[in-house]
Formats: structure tokens, sequence, C-alpha cells
């Protein structure tokens, strides 16, 4: 997969371009199921799937007092971005100018730098200053500057909304096989191997220690 840091370093536009748009944290079964849908659509008009996200989180620039613990690093979002068959990966430097953009020149930017010819979002999705630019005000910047919008709903499980949120709960209170559902896979963490207190001698086999978050 391509990994492009914003618009401005994209030397050549993609094919027939499918973006889809979000944060996507823990490439949870919600997001895999929008990355299904584009996917498709790419399929049906010989497109690329193209994936629009942002770094840091959103939370971690506009509310950083609430302590936000991702599900996954940036280097595992890529890898299984690119696991689900995304070829291209646009990833916004996220700071409080860009948080400020008004949804109309969110959309114009897009559609200058990708030329995109179908956007889809998961059925909550909003973009641009405050939130304001909703699913609504997407489809008409479509018809206005010439994309089509696909909307996928959203994915539940026994009865309750896959989120990201909803994953971070059940980790908290120790459901890691619930979060499992939820995410498609055995939920992992990364960290880098530091020394520790040498007790793998002690119990006769050798352990790695995790300096992690």
């Amino acid at each position: 997969m391509q990994i492009v840091r914003g618009l401005r370093n994209l030397t050549d536009k993609p094919v027939r371009p499918v973006v889809t748009l979000g944060n996507f944290d823990g490439v949870h079964i919600g997001h895999q199921a929008i990355f299904d849908r584009t996917i498709e659509r790419t399929e049906r008009i010989g497109g690329t799937p193209v994936v629009y996200t942002f770094d840091p989180h959103p939370l971690k620039i506009l509310a950083p007092e609430q302590s936000l613990n991702l599900l996954c690093t940036f280097k595992k979002k890529m890898e299984l971005l690119t696991a689900y068959g995304i070829e291209m990966a646009i990833c916004a430097d996220f700071t409080r100018t860009f948080a400020k953009m008004h949804p109309r020149d969110f959309a114009a930017k897009l559609m200058g730098g990708l030329g995109m010819e179908t956007v889809v979002v998961g059925h909550d999705y909003s973009f641009g200053q405050g939130k304001t630019g909703s699913i609504d005000y997407l489809k008409k910047m479509g018809k206005e500057q010439g994309f089509s919008v696909e909307i996928v709903d959203a994915v539940t499980v026994e009865g309750s909304r896959v989120s990201s949120t909803k994953i971070r709960e059940l980790l908290k209170n120790g459901a890691v096989r619930d979060a499992a559902k939820l995410l498609n896979r055995c939920y992992s963490i990364a960290g880098k191997v530091v020394s520790g207190h040498k007790r793998g001698r002690a119990i006769g086999f050798p352990t790695a220690n995790l300096d992690t978050p």
C-alpha cells in the first residue's frame, strides 16, 4: 500500500479513486464493512481504494485531557489497511488549524487533490469545523463537485453497535475475548523490548519485557 503524508505530497492522482474518510482506530469490524464497500465499488468501476485518515487522532489535539488510549499504533493501522485491500492511504496532519476548516473547503480540498469518483463513509460520519459537515452536507457537496456518496450502516454484535469506544471499554474491563469479536482478531499491543528483572532465568525460559503506553 502506498502511504502519502498529506495531499501536498501526492505526485500522481490514483485512477478513479473511491475514498473513505475516518480515523479508523482499531480497524474493527465496523470499519472493515466500510472497506468492503469501498473495494466493492472500485471493482465495479475499475478504480482505486483510498483511505483518507489523520495523525494524530483528533482528540489528542482537541481534547488532550481525555488521555485517549488508541487501540493500535499508526504503523499497525497501516498494516491492517493493507491486509484489507486498501491500495493508498492519505494521512493528513491533524492540527487545530486543520480542525477549523469549513466543511465546504474540506470537500473542495479533497476533490482538488484526489478527484474522487465516490466517497464512502459510515452512518455517523461528520467533518469540518466543529463537525458541522453532516452526511447530508457531504451529499450536497458531491452533487456540486461531481462525486457520489455511499453510506454504510452501523454494524452491531449482540444488539450493541460496534465502535472503537466500545472496544476500549471492553478492554478496560478485561473482556478481551469480547473485544476480539469486535476487532475480528486478537487484541495486541506494541512496545519496545527492555531489560527486566531477569525472572526468566528463575522460571526456566526466556521472557520479553515490553515498555508500553
